[in-house]
């Protein structure tokens, strides 16, 4: 999906989002539209618009018909312009650059004027010496560069530092041009005895051009306990305002306390380009990263991590940057590498978060073009049991994020999961695992748009205790505080969790004022475990939180004990300024609980029936699901008492089992129209459903469960149970856009995801995986 929008056709209007800090990479400018391919969905269009519009070679410009809709060309695509506007995003309506194309032409103008010196090349050296360049070709040569610190350098072959005596080079201002040669077998057991901190071969680089050089084979290591060690380097500990570009790094490690950066510890308003970060390894406490520890107003453009890892014991790790703000990201891939989350000895009751395999810790920032394969976050669980931990904030590509803007994003399947937290032994070592998504674990006032995780999410398997704190996690998004947006987002990889677990979006939260979230054009297709709150795109909101879902698919397994739906775990409301609403989506697969389970929603609530609680509602939505009990075969009623071994604590526990085909209980004011389902069988042990009448039907599976609570409005649900002609039906012609959906023999799918495959467990692996899942609690092999 990289790469599938044309950048020149995108505008990110995200009202509630001050990203002033982009403003510093964005110049204006008038293009002409360019068009989405209209095999995605969206008809295209290029050169200008107007108001009403103008052809273009792969179709017609939208614009505003006299009803208000969205038009293209003679067809109404029905798709009010009031409504884009109201959720700040509306994607007929680029018409503006990306703040990345301005550091994208000037990066190619850069690599146009300084041709990267891969090999390394006499010639190329030698013309630059010709022209004043002070030529270098030993150790010692290198390390009076002090003398003359803002000086012209190239080297003319490559400087072996086996052996040799060394300290930092204090400040370099000037030009260092490596002419494809490289510099090697620079040690920490040959530094100077009076360099106790600020290590690197510069200790600042002030408005410098490092380029065209290779490091390999250093090992700059001190104890990681040592806090008197920190601030550590390969090429410089400072980076500032200055350039560094065509940098290969290979076979090299890096080991102390803090603020570790394979090229520069720390970097300010600086420009990284074409970074290489081969074989190599760092390993520390807080602030780790491949490229740059600890980075502000700087770019990364082209930058490449393979086979290499990193080894975290606290907080802010990832293969870019540890800790960024006003940054701009472009074009990184992360490829065979690892981050590992480690306990050092004697460390007692800590807190490890903000990891990500691209960037710890993220602010006021813009990611872009992103590629992770074969590359896995995996937590190292404690040897000994320790008083309490807390894991928080882990992602496949940001562990942490505020104020940030996500595009262009592939977590690529593979034989590893993107973040693995092994089994943890509950009642001794007491862990906290919150916050945990294949792409971003917490994320506050974001746009995410075209991302996609194909890689499983692992944050339990075998959770021995119903009350164990693994919580808010996704195949996206583990946490979402404050304001955000899900454009053309879709999970297909496999995700394990405790509480609040989705394919898109884990547990939603707020900081100090209501949240929003819009999600438009989404999809996941891979299954689901979780404890409570579990859902096929959502865990759970938190009813503080507006939410509105258009052009929604899910198509895969769900499996929950309490609180479980085919869309969302639960949806929950309790202030009148917050509002739910749900439409032009369709709900597929099976969907497996034990109480309070739907196919669309399993619990939808307010605070305590407060009728000043927002509005909850759906509309123009195909439920085509299998829901069943989790306790399919056992005898059960509605007071039934089961022994369940070592679940919730080896002791009993009793279950109302109030299922339905949409949704599992409802206890707030909600407004329902065009709800069209379809469903074989509801597979419930107590009830069999060819026996009732149509009221009993609806009254009992289709809502499951309601309290009396006014202000209720049920209209135009209809209930089919043709498999092969469902989707004929009439009411389903009026639910979804052209340009959007099509029909096929399986029923309704987005344009934008037909590539995609849906995950399902064998037939044969249903009855094991529910006892294995059920009676403990996560122990699925799938």
């Amino acid at each position: 999906m990289k790469n599938r929008w044309n950048t020149d056709y995108l505008l990110l209007v995200i009202t509630n989002l001050v990203i002033t800090v982009l403003v510093v990479f964005l110049v204006s400018s008038q293009t002409g539209l360019q068009g989405v391919p209209g095999s995605n969905g969206i008809p295209g269009s290029s050169g200008a618009t107007g108001e009403n519009g103008t052809d273009g070679v792969d179709g017609e410009s939208p614009y505003i018909g006299s009803n208000g809709n969205w038009w293209i060309g003679s067809s109404d695509t029905g798709v009010s312009t009031e409504s884009w506007v109201e959720d700040t995003f509306n994607p007929l309506d680029f018409h503006s650059n990306l703040p990345v194309d301005d550091a994208v032409e000037a990066y190619d103008l850069f690599n146009t004027a300084n041709p990267n010196v891969i090999e390394n090349s006499v010639a190329y050296s030698t013309t630059l010496v010709d022209q004043g360049f002070t030529a270098i070709s030993t150790p010692q040569e290198f390390l009076a560069i002090e003398d003359n610190p803002t000086g012209n350098y190239v080297l003319v072959n490559d400087i072996n530092f086996l052996g040799v005596t060394w300290s930092p080079i204090l400040s370099f201002g000037g030009v260092l041009d490596g002419a494809g040669f490289g510099i090697s077998n620079v040690n920490s057991d040959n530094l100077e005895t009076n360099s106790s901190d600020n290590l690197a071969l510069f200790r600042t680089l002030d408005g410098a051009v490092v380029k065209n050089l290779s490091l390999f084979d250093f090992s700059i290591t001190f104890n990681i306990n040592d806090a008197a060690m920190f601030e550590m380097g390969l090429l410089s500990v400072y980076a500032n305002f200055s350039v560094i570009a065509n940098i290969q790094i290979e076979n090299s490690i890096l080991e102390g306390h803090r603020n570790l950066g394979l090229v520069s510890a720390y970097a300010d308003g600086s420009t990284f380009y074409n970074i290489s970060i081969n074989s190599s390894a760092l390993n520390g406490v807080n602030v780790i990263g491949g490229v740059v520890s600890d980075s502000g107003a700087s770019t990364f453009i082209n930058i490449d991590v393979t086979q290499s890892n990193l080894g975290i014991s606290n907080s802010q790790g990832g293969f870019i940057s540890g800790h960024s703000y006003w940054g701009l990201y472009h074009d990184l891939y992360i490829h065979d590498s690892y981050i590992r989350i480690v306990y050092r000895e004697n460390e007692g009751s800590v807190t490890k978060e903000d990891i990500g395999l691209a960037i710890g810790s993220l602010q006021g920032s813009y990611v872009d073009s992103v590629t992770i394969s074969l590359s896995a976050i995996n937590v190292i669980a404690p040897l000994v049991a320790l008083p309490y931990y807390t894991i928080y904030n882990l992602g496949g590509v940001v562990g942490y994020g505020n104020v940030v803007l996500l595009s262009n994003i592939e977590v690529l399947a593979s034989e590893n999961v993107v973040i693995d937290i092994p089994d943890f032994d509950i009642s001794d070592q007491n862990p906290m695992v919150e916050y945990i998504g294949g792409v971003a674990g917490y994320l506050d006032q974001y746009l995410l748009f075209s991302v996609e995780n194909h890689a499983d999410v692992r944050a339990t398997s075998n959770v021995s205790s119903f009350y164990s704190s693994i919580e808010a996690v996704a195949g996206v998004l583990g946490y979402s505080a404050g304001q955000g947006t899900f454009y053309d987002v879709v999970n297909t990889g496999n995700i394990f969790g405790s509480v609040d677990v989705g394919g898109l979006l884990g547990g939603v939260g707020y900081i100090q004022n209501l949240g929003h979230i819009t999600m438009n054009q989404v999809a996941n297709f891979g299954m689901i475990f979780g404890g409570v709150n579990v859902g096929g795109l959502i865990g759970s909101m938190d009813g503080l939180t507006t939410l509105k879902v258009s052009h929604a698919y899910q198509n895969s397994d769900v499996f929950g004990v309490y609180h479980v739906g085919g869309l969302a775990g639960q949806l929950n409301t309790v202030n009148f300024n917050v509002d739910i609403h749900v439409e032009l989506s369709v709900i597929r697969g099976r969907t497996f609980g034990i109480d309070v389970v739907g196919g669309l929603a399993g619990l939808i609530r307010n605070n305590n029936y407060d009728q000043a609680g927002g509005k909850i509602s759906f509309d123009s939505i195909i439920v085509d699901n299998h829901v069943q009990s989790m306790l399919y075969g056992l005898a059960i009623d509605e007071e039934t008492y089961i022994g369940f071994e070592d679940f919730y604590n080896g002791g009993d526990f009793y279950f109302s089992n109030q299922l339905g085909l949409v949704f599992g209980y409802v206890e707030a004011a909600i407004d329902v129209e065009k709800i069209f389902v379809h469903q074989a069988l509801l597979e419930v042990q107590l009830f069999v459903l060819i026996a009732v009448d149509d009221q009993y039907l609806l009254d009992d599976f289709i809502y499951g469960y309601m309290l009396p609570v006014s202000n209720r409005i049920m209209n135009e649900i209809f209930v089919d149970r043709d498999l092969q002609a469902w989707y004929e039906h009439p009411v389903t012609n009026l639910l979804f856009p052209s340009f959007a959906w099509e029909k096929g023999a399986q029923g309704f799918i987005p344009h934008l995801f037909v590539g995609f495959e849906s995950t399902f467990l064998p037939n044969e692996s249903y009855y094991e995986a529910i006892y294995m899942y059920i009676f403990s609690f996560g122990n699925v092999n799938v």
